[in-house]
């Protein structure tokens, strides 16, 4: 049988909220005479604020990852094969194309096993001159795999069982099992590392290798810029690459300064001492910048992407409050939000009530809305639901349980001004309809401490992302994070249901984008029927830029590694 060519279409979809720089002004050629002689081009800085300092430009070992100030810059400084654009459309970077099933460039076995192939673009070197070969590729995938180091996400990497390199510029990766986005590998594991420099120290002493300063003030990568020089405490500075394969930036430098005061920021956007910012402002506050700016006349430019779902996650191992693994307690408890208002309130800006994990204007989306139930703000119904499962006011308005006793819920989050004021008018509404509520914001000293994260007693706000198989194996029951994984699962209240991991299995591996949404519409069934968790809202996120500042689109979907630098070669000053 012919096998078919297939592209995943995931997409966050950017709405451009102001207009264009004005366009530059045409010269009229001079009269009667020679053109007057070229001048030189004046050189262009950008300086943009990011939200605090990174712990690393390569962000592969531990924690800082994602929406992180290093992931945010990745792109600029170290390319990866391939990857997606903000509307996750994938395209070739380091790679001549994408794999095709039609090319033959993607297998799939008989044997459940499957091939693809990159071919490596020609003249891609290192910042430090040196060639960049597939044996760099290898090495970045043996690293990603290695359990005796502290890396933060492998689990793309650890799919693929072996890397053929038959010459310098080709690839053939042998995969376990299917994935559907084999043919974009935009993850911070499959990004190459320079062997040349790293790969000695590597296998003789991996405690040395972690300690590195190619990790931070000495990165060296293959992308169109290069790290000039880091000022601890302060900023690094980015020069545009002279070696870089592809177009040349037009921008020379780029200033990343590390603001991690919102209200610096604003201050030094609107004086002029920084241009732009990324992830260096919550969306309210980026949105109230920007009608400010335009009461002055100036055109900001804003980037407003879905970049995932807010949820209470519930605890089902040993709960607080034992009704809380009731249907009909979860139902109850999600109608008592106003969760429409809630979201507008915390972005000031429409962040659209959630009834499943996928955004709504994510493609998947269409597969999953007619699957999907509702739950409407309903006191009344809320109170009718919570009854049914042991739960009713007292004479004094008191929610009660079966045995008269005071209910209180526990309601945790991180540290965050957004998560928190969630946090509050979440609590708020539970005590609206009776019950007592504690807030506890776990601090940011022990956001990872998994155990802990793991121990919440009845709620816990949590953040799922766009990557593509999060919100399946989020509450898969071999995530359950337990002792015996170290609490390494991402199912922290440990739920289980049969169906979901039967629907999730087979998900993971779909490659035909017929039962690819099959499947998604199954599982959205299932999800928001029994509710593992209570989904909230579909998060925002925006960045913004002064008037005059062309080029930036917003990030990278997030299943790449949420960079909001992957086009900065179209970026410009007008």
């Amino acid at each position: 049988m012919r096998a078919r060519t297939f592209v995943p279409c995931l997409l966050a979809v950017v709405w451009v909220l102001a207009g264009c720089a004005p366009a530059a002004q045409n010269t009229p050629a001079p009269v009667g005479g020679s053109a007057p002689p070229a001048q030189a081009r004046q050189s262009k800085t950008l300086t943009i604020a990011l939200q605090g300092e990174p712990a690393a430009l390569n962000v592969l070992m531990g924690g800082d990852i994602g929406g992180s100030p290093g992931g945010q810059v990745s792109l600029a400084l170290n390319e990866r094969l391939s990857t997606f654009d903000n509307k996750g459309i994938p395209f070739a970077q380091l790679a001549t194309e994408l794999p095709s099933l039609d090319k033959g460039t993607w297998v799939l076995n008989q044997d459940g096993t499957m091939q693809t192939t990159y071919h490596l673009r020609p003249n891609v070197k290192w910042h430090d001159g040196q060639p960049m070969t597939a044996r760099d590729i290898v090495f970045g995938w043996t690293v990603a795999r290695d359990t005796e180091l502290p890396v933060a996400t492998r689990d793309v990497a650890t799919l693929i069982t072996t890397i053929d390199t038959p010459d310098d510029a080709t690839l053939v990766m042998h995969w376990s099992r299917p994935y559907p986005q084999a043919h974009v590998l935009g993850e911070i594991e499959m990004a190459p590392m320079p062997a040349h420099l790293l790969q000695e120290t590597y296998a003789a002493d991996k405690d040395k290798f972690q300690r590195l300063p190619y990790w931070t003030t000495e990165f060296v990568g293959v992308g169109p810029y290069r790290l000039e020089k880091w000022e601890l405490g302060d900023r690094f500075v980015l020069k545009a690459f002279d070696g870089y394969y592809g177009t040349h930036p037009k921008i020379d430098t780029l200033n990343f300064v590390f603001i991690g005061d919102e209200a610096a920021t604003i201050a030094q956007l609107f004086s002029g001492a920084i241009d732009g910012e990324i992830r260096g402002l919550q969306p309210k506050s980026v949105l109230q910048a920007k009608r400010q700016w335009e009461q002055t006349g100036k055109k900001p430019y804003v980037s407003l992407e879905s970049v995932g779902t807010r949820a209470d996650e519930v605890q089902y191992r040993d709960p607080k409050a034992r009704e809380l693994t009731d249907l009909r307690v979860r139902r109850g408890l999600l109608m008592a939000i106003d969760r429409q208002t809630l979201g507008d309130a915390v972005f000031d800006t429409t962040a659209p009530q959630a009834d499943g994990l996928v955004p709504l204007d994510d493609p998947r989306y269409g597969w999953m809305k007619d699957s999907l139930t509702s739950y409407p703000y309903d006191q009344r119904r809320a109170l009718q639901e919570l009854a049914a499962g042991g739960w009713q006011r007292g004479p004094d308005g008191a929610m009660v349980n079966a045995a008269g006793e005071r209910v209180t819920l526990s309601l945790w989050t991180t540290e965050g001004a957004q998560w928190q004021e969630t946090q509050a008018i979440n609590a708020d509404a539970w005590r609206a309809i009776g019950f007592a509520v504690d807030e506890f914001v776990l601090p940011t000293a022990r956001a990872r401490d998994r155990e802990l994260n793991a121990s919440f007693p009845s709620f816990n706000g949590a953040f799922y992302g766009l990557n593509y198989f999060q919100p399946v194996r989020i509450y898969q029951s071999g995530e359950c994070a337990s002792a015996d994984n170290r609490w390494t699962g991402t199912n922290r209240g440990c739920y289980q249901n049969p169906e979901l991991d039967r629907i999730a299995q087979p998900l993971v591996t779909a490659v035909d984008p017929a039962q690819q949404q099959r499947l998604w519409s199954e599982f959205a069934r299932v999800f928001s029927d029994q509710l593992p968790a209570l989904p909230l809202y579909h998060m925002p996120w925006a960045n913004m830029f002064r008037e005059g500042v062309t080029g930036p689109k917003g990030e990278s979907w997030r299943g790449s590694g949420s960079s909001g630098t992957w086009n900065v070669t179209e970026w410009d000053i007008q």
